[in-house]
């Protein structure tokens, strides 16, 4: 009855799509709308790309390049002096200007900015103002000094602040204006058709193409097989034959992320009593080494996604990512050490642990059986409760309170590509769910945050993966990965740590 379920759904979203000389992808799930300041996950950015440009990107070193945001100086430690690219036009022919920019940070600091953009404003809170210079030119000025700033102020996508004035927040979802490669034709939940913004500053080179919203991996694959679309997306690892036998090639990426399950090890966090209570397992770093050394990664990685996808970690940034650290390794496999830290901590009788989860891919439902399996064999019972990625965002954001000691969670890098880009938004002590919370080490966080010297900074994010590792604030799984299917019609396929190549994109329908 599943399959037929996504069979049907698959059908029914496919009735409508374009016709055979357009580019169609399937995707996983598509933005909740066209606002780009609603939306800031990978899973919605594919998406958002193709129609909007960030001010910033990051190029395969790490660094900061131009995007909207074309070049910058830094004359005071506090201050970021700024060229607006010229001659940017807008999908309704209008050209952008530095009042754009300038009005667009003005509303992330008004009471409805920080309400309703809250995944943008709260990656860019080191910006105390943003000014207009002249016709050509901002000037940022930070609250602290931030070495990384204009990585960081990637995060934002160019808006037409005037249209935005005229339809507000929600209006721009269903009437989105960008300057990307590509102009939103229709803009639904289930289905976004874009066509190439010729007079944009880098045009599509695709006249026309659609993406649809087809949340199971196999409804993709099988759409995917029966030449309904060209793309799919964020398929599983299994799906390798049966693409190349319907005249594809598997597309394997790395991604900027590690996937885990994070700890709630902060005894002093906003968490209600009885959920202090709950977690004073998850609290003794004496458990959470244990339940590292009682998973068989390696093992699971072979039988779940394959030889060769990804690789196992054990430590907050993965290869791809400034602040990863070639020496430090991914936790052995040694149950005999478990039981002797899980005895040495008062659980040698056993433990009970709950652990929510989203695990809506059959891969990662897998992954989290096959932990709990490992975890049996040391006398850990892991209660694996389900939740959906709606529910996982509300409690990262403390509007529900996470009901176990472990949840499913990723240590993020997009966009900046920096290993502080996920510690400062989720996992330290000053953030909104403080579950990961060591006072010892927010100084090195803090100088972390603010040396201009790129050395002295390495040092810092060394320290910090470290200590990361050995307080094991979550049981570390492996990097995470980007796995697409792509039909020999689609040439220059090339996405980069969550970034789409949309406007290089060619394909011969």
């Amino acid at each position: 009855m599943r399959s037929m379920g996504m069979a049907l759904m698959a059908s029914a979203l496919l009735a409508g799509a374009a016709t055979a000389a357009e580019l169609r992808i399937g995707h996983s799930d598509l933005p909740l709308s066209g606002n780009p300041m609603c939306c800031t996950s990978n899973t919605h950015g594919y998406t958002l790309q193709a129609a909007y440009d960030h001010l910033t990107y990051i190029d395969d070193k790490g660094n900061a390049v131009g995007g909207i945001l074309e070049s910058w100086t830094n004359p005071e430690r506090n201050r970021w002096v700024v060229k607006v690219r010229s001659n940017v036009k807008f999908h309704n022919g209008r050209t952008l200007n530095v009042d754009d920019i300038v009005d667009q940070f003005t509303y992330y600091a008004t009471d409805e900015g920080k309400a309703k953009a809250v995944a943008i404003v709260r990656n860019l809170g080191a910006i105390k103002e943003v000014r207009k210079v002249d016709a050509s030119t901002i000037e940022i000025e930070t609250r602290v000094p931030n070495p990384i700033m204009m990585s960081e102020v990637g995060m934002a996508k160019a808006v037409d602040m005037k249209h935005f004035a005229d339809v507000g927040f929600d209006g721009y979802g269903t009437r989105p204006v960008g300057t990307g490669p590509y102009k939103p034709i229709t803009w639904a939940r289930d289905r976004v058709t874009l066509e190439s913004h010729k007079d944009g500053w880098r045009p599509g080179k695709i006249d026309k193409f659609t993406i649809m919203a087809l949340p199971e991996p196999p409804s993709r694959l099988q759409a995917f097989q029966s030449n309904q679309i060209e793309i799919a997306m964020q398929i599983t690892s299994d799906a390798r034959q049966a693409v190349t036998r319907a005249g594809g090639r598997l597309h394997t990426a790395s991604a900027p992320s590690i996937l885990t399950l994070m700890f709630q090890s902060n005894p002093n966090g906003p968490a209600e009593e009885r959920v202090r209570t709950l977690i004073k397992p998850s609290t003794d770093v004496r458990v959470r080494q244990a339940l590292n050394y009682a998973v068989n990664r390696e093992e699971y990685l072979k039988a779940i996604i394959g030889e060769g996808i990804t690789v196992a970690t054990g430590q907050p940034a993965p290869r791809t990512v400034r602040g990863y650290q070639p020496d430090i390794k991914a936790y052995p496999y040694d149950p005999a050490k478990a039981r002797a830290l899980l005895s040495a901590a008062g659980y040698g009788s056993g433990l009970k642990l709950q652990a929510e989860v989203v695990n809506n891919v059959s891969e990662l439902n897998d992954t989290y059986l096959k932990v709990g399996q490992d975890l049996a064999r040391v006398g850990v019972e892991l209660e694996i409760r389900p939740i959906t990625l709606a529910d996982l965002i509300a409690r990262s954001r403390a509007q529900k309170a996470i009901e176990g000691q472990l949840f499913s969670f990723d240590m993020g890098s997009f966009p900046t590509m920096d290993m502080m880009r996920s510690i400062n938004a989720l996992h330290s002590c000053n953030t909104q769910g403080k579950w990961t919370c060591f006072p010892e080490i927010e100084p090195t966080i803090k100088a972390a945050n603010e040396e201009f010297d790129m050395a002295k900074r390495a040092e810092h994010l060394r320290k910090i993966a470290q200590f990361y590792h050995e307080q094991a604030t979550s049981i570390f799984l492996h990097e995470q990965y980007q796995l697409d299917a792509i039909s020999n019609k689609v040439q220059r396929w090339n996405p980069v740590n969550w970034y789409v190549n949309w406007h290089e994109l060619e394909f011969r329908g």
